[in-house]
């Protein structure tokens, strides 16, 4: 009983410092070369993704299949988004998820964002404007279906 109480003792100053001085929750890094915030803008022709990003970077794109993605690597920065998934504000036919993930930490850092399309999905552009970066996707007409008229006899 004796020994169970010095071990209290000693660890408590250790846990009080580790709390302390963040070691164990520590404050949210901000880099020079980031990505701040990805967000969702949606019409009735297309869909944009927003990028929000600070520092010098470039970006490369590419395609995926199985399920059909878009992905863009962002060469230079890195991921400051917490959370793995964006919220898509959109009926997910054009989108239906976005992931943000630090694909590489250093040398040099690549922040990866990867875009699963839906099925009215037909092309997209990529847009920047400084930090700036938009995905426009266009999405395919919706037809309406036409109406049956029962045929009838004069």
């Amino acid at each position: 009983m004796r020994q169970n109480r010095r071990i209290g003792r000693s660890i408590l100053p250790a846990l009080l410092l580790t709390v302390f001085t963040g070691w164990v929750f520590p404050a949210a890094v901000k880099y020079e070369n980031a990505l701040r915030k990805v967000t969702t803008i949606p019409s009735d022709k297309q869909l944009i993704i927003s990028f929000d990003a600070v520092g010098d970077y470039r970006y490369e794109q590419f395609e995926l299949n199985n399920p059909k993605r878009v992905v863009i690597d962002l060469i230079h920065l890195n991921n400051e988004i917490r959370a793995g998934r964006v919220p898509v504000a959109d009926d997910g036919e054009t989108v239906r998820n976005i992931s943000v993930t630090q694909f590489r930490q250093k040398n040099p850092a690549i922040t990866r964002v990867t875009m699963t399309l839906g099925k009215k999905a037909s092309g997209y552009n990529v847009v920047r404007d400084g930090g700036q970066m938009r995905v426009v996707f266009q999405r395919h007409p919706t037809t309406p279906v036409p109406q049956i008229r029962p045929v009838t006899k004069p």
